[in-house]
């Protein structure tokens, strides 16, 4: 498929408001579209959510396969799903507050099931943009967040965000 992806930046104090289109090449029709508010200090994890986005809109297969192992490497503890679910959510807002609030909800759901795969990858993706942004010290964050990573692909080798971690 031949798509287009086009879009609008408008700056408004201190945030960035982006809305993205990805249309058809030959016939215009708009394959997909959203918009995003981010604080101008995180344009970087903007770009990387647009990427994100995009990326499962031109190759829906590779999210679909990707959903599918992820059920794969749930966890039976009900307790410790939820905090994961809420750990995503938190770390998907990328501030500073929420990704202190990402890491505690991780944490939990590692000290409910040490096993918990993608808790830990969870864990390897706040700390890595917590040093990338500043919010702790790089060398710090960095350490934990491949001491994570680590843990997550001992335990599963599969789950892709321990790669990228």
């Amino acid at each position: 498929m031949e798509a287009v992806l086009t879009g609008q930046v408008v700056e408004h104090g201190s945030d960035l408001k982006v809305e993205t289109e990805l249309v058809h090449g030959a016939t215009g029709t708009q394959l997909w579209g959203n918009r995003y508010t981010r604080s101008s200090n995180d344009a970087s994890l903007l770009q990387a959510a647009i990427t994100h986005d995009v990326a499962g809109q031109l190759r829906p297969e590779f999210v679909v396969n990707q959903r599918e192992h992820l059920a794969k490497i749930g966890t039976q503890n009900a307790e410790a799903y939820q905090l994961y679910l809420k750990g995503r959510y938190h770390f998907d807002r990328f501030t500073q507050e929420d990704l202190e609030l990402a890491a505690g909800f991780f944490e939990k759901a590692v000290a409910l099931h040490c096993n918990y795969a993608a808790a830990h990858a969870g864990l390897a993706d706040v700390y890595a943009f917590q040093g990338y942004s500043g919010y702790v010290p790089s060398s710090e964050a960095f350490k934990k967040s491949r001491e994570a990573a680590r843990r997550a692909l001992e335990l599963d080798p599969e789950i892709p965000g321990s790669h990228i971690s």
